[in-house]
Protein backbone atom coordinates (compact mmCIF):
# COMPACT_ATOMS: atom_id res chain seq x y z
CA UNK A 1 0.00 0.00 0.00
CA UNK A 2 1.31 3.41 -0.88
CA UNK A 3 1.15 6.40 1.47
CA UNK A 4 -1.39 8.00 -0.86
CA UNK A 5 -3.63 4.91 -0.76
CA UNK A 6 -3.22 4.76 3.02
CA UNK A 7 -4.21 8.39 3.51
CA UNK A 8 -7.25 7.97 1.29
CA UNK A 9 -8.46 5.11 3.49
CA UNK A 10 -7.68 7.04 6.69
CA UNK A 11 -9.75 9.98 5.45
CA UNK A 12 -12.68 7.66 4.69
CA UNK A 13 -12.46 6.14 8.18
CA UNK A 14 -12.21 9.60 9.75
CA UNK A 15 -15.29 10.86 7.91
CA UNK A 16 -17.26 7.74 8.81
CA UNK A 17 -16.39 7.98 12.49
CA UNK A 18 -16.41 11.73 13.18
CA UNK A 19 -20.18 11.77 13.64
CA UNK A 20 -20.08 8.58 15.70
CA UNK A 21 -17.52 10.09 18.11
CA UNK A 22 -19.57 13.26 18.45
CA UNK A 23 -22.80 11.32 19.10
CA UNK A 24 -21.13 9.02 21.64
CA UNK A 25 -19.57 12.02 23.39
CA UNK A 26 -22.96 13.72 23.76
CA UNK A 27 -24.55 10.46 24.91
CA UNK A 28 -21.87 10.05 27.59
CA UNK A 29 -22.21 13.70 28.65
CA UNK A 30 -25.96 13.24 29.16
CA UNK A 31 -25.68 9.74 30.66
CA UNK A 32 -25.41 10.81 34.28
CA UNK A 33 -22.24 8.77 34.61
CA UNK A 34 -20.30 11.88 35.56
CA UNK A 35 -21.36 15.02 37.40
CA UNK A 36 -20.87 17.61 34.68
CA UNK A 37 -21.51 20.43 37.18
CA UNK A 38 -18.22 19.58 38.92
CA UNK A 39 -16.17 20.66 35.92
CA UNK A 40 -15.30 24.20 34.95
CA UNK A 41 -14.91 25.66 31.49
CA UNK A 42 -11.70 23.80 30.67
CA UNK A 43 -10.73 20.64 28.79
CA UNK A 44 -10.84 18.16 31.68
CA UNK A 45 -14.37 16.82 31.12
CA UNK A 46 -14.17 16.89 27.31
CA UNK A 47 -10.89 14.91 27.46
CA UNK A 48 -12.41 12.35 29.85
CA UNK A 49 -15.46 11.84 27.65
CA UNK A 50 -13.46 11.95 24.41
CA UNK A 51 -11.14 9.26 25.78
CA UNK A 52 -14.07 7.00 26.62
CA UNK A 53 -15.71 7.60 23.21
CA UNK A 54 -12.45 6.80 21.40
CA UNK A 55 -11.90 3.66 23.46
CA UNK A 56 -15.38 2.44 22.58
CA UNK A 57 -14.80 3.19 18.92
CA UNK A 58 -11.43 1.43 19.05
CA UNK A 59 -13.03 -1.69 20.51
CA UNK A 60 -15.47 -1.73 17.59
CA UNK A 61 -12.47 -1.83 15.23
CA UNK A 62 -10.52 -4.40 17.20
CA UNK A 63 -9.03 -6.86 14.79
CA UNK A 64 -9.63 -10.54 15.26
CA UNK A 65 -6.69 -11.95 13.37
CA UNK A 66 -3.78 -12.90 15.64
CA UNK A 67 -1.32 -11.43 13.15
CA UNK A 68 -3.20 -8.14 13.07
CA UNK A 69 -3.39 -8.04 16.88
CA UNK A 70 0.37 -8.51 17.00
CA UNK A 71 0.80 -5.65 14.54
CA UNK A 72 -1.36 -3.38 16.72
CA UNK A 73 0.65 -4.35 19.82
CA UNK A 74 3.91 -3.66 18.00
CA UNK A 75 2.72 -0.23 16.86
CA UNK A 76 1.85 0.61 20.48
CA UNK A 77 5.61 0.74 21.12
CA UNK A 78 6.18 3.65 18.74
Amino acid sequence: MTEKQFMKKIKVLYKQNKKCIEQESIRLFKSGGVDTEEYGDNFALPKIIFTCALQRLASAYEVMSRTHKEEVEELQNF
